[in-house]
């Protein structure tokens, strides 16, 4: 994993567009990145599952996930 990341992640390309992902799910959701993300999470915010806030707890919480893993390569 370590080298497909160093291969084909921009580390601080991909955590600055996952900030501004977070930032901005109030206003708008690229589907696109949703999609990577968690397309469970995305399906059940699209189908009002769940709400906003719920799949911004779940995006952040994966974000602080993701940023342990990249810091450890």
């Amino acid at each position: 994993m370590k080298d497909y990341i160093e291969e084909n992640i921009n580390e601080k390309e991909f955590i600055n567009k996952l900030e501004y992902f977070i930032k901005n799910i109030g206003n708008e959701i690229d589907e696109n990145f949703a999609n990577m993300i968690s397309p469970y999470h995305f399906s059940e915010l699209k189908e009002n599952k769940i709400s906003k806030l719920e799949f911004k707890e779940y995006i952040n919480k994966w974000h602080n996930e993701i940023k342990i893993i990249l810091n450890k390569f």
